[in-house]
């Protein structure tokens, strides 16, 4: 006699020494009508005893069918509900309220430099000291704002008068903390240019 050739997700027989785990079954309809019917033999038990126990005349036809589309629409529930449904199976499940993306993430075609730089102004705004990162883009920015419009850069006197005394100096001079007035009014004479 031959032996049955081992598949990988036979349990029979060991491979080395070790047993394969089978891949996890998905729920068939056929255990789902089972759940189904055990529901319904249950609401009819324990809806018939309480029906008694109030002293309610009972038909009982009239009873497994109430009970039937109650355990027909739980069911449904159940299924509609998706991955947060209750597991019929034991093992491990996985949380459907689990946050799979943890990092910051943009669209396909959206400029990453926009996020760095608002994370820049966030940390800026809400830190205690300076942010260099935030100078140096702000100071870039604008530079290369001015030697589009004019071919100058941030030390030709010309962009002084460009940009206001205030913004130039705020520019050209060493990272500081910036208010939220500075850093608005920067922002918009770059903008302007």
């Amino acid at each position: 006699m031959t032996q049955p050739a081992m598949t990988p997700f036979s349990m029979s027989g060991s491979r080395g020494g070790r047993r394969v785990r089978r891949p996890p079954r998905p729920p068939s309809r056929r255990r789902h009508w089972a759940w189904v019917g055990i529901t319904t033999v249950f609401l009819v038990i324990v809806g018939g005893g309480t029906l008694l126990a109030l002293g309610y005349t009972l038909r009982p036809v009239h009873l497994v069918l109430l009970s039937a589309c109650g355990a027909v629409a739980l069911a449904v529930l159940l299924v509609s509900l998706g991955p947060a449904q209750l597991a019929v199976t034991s093992g491990a499940r996985e949380d459907p309220w689990h946050v799979r993306h943890a990092v910051p993430y943009s669209v396909p075609g959206r400029d990453l430099r926009v996020v760095r730089d608002a994370q820049a102004i966030s940390e800026e705004l809400s830190g205690r000291r300076p942010s260099p990162d935030l100078h140096d883009r702000l100071r870039s920015l604008a530079e290369d704002r001015v030697r589009r419009a004019y071919p100058i850069g941030l030390a030709d006197p010309g962009a002084r008068e460009l940009l206001g005394d205030r913004a130039h100096r705020l520019l050209t001079g060493p990272p500081r903390r910036l208010s939220p007035a500075d850093l608005t009014h920067v922002i918009d004479r770059i903008e302007d240019l």
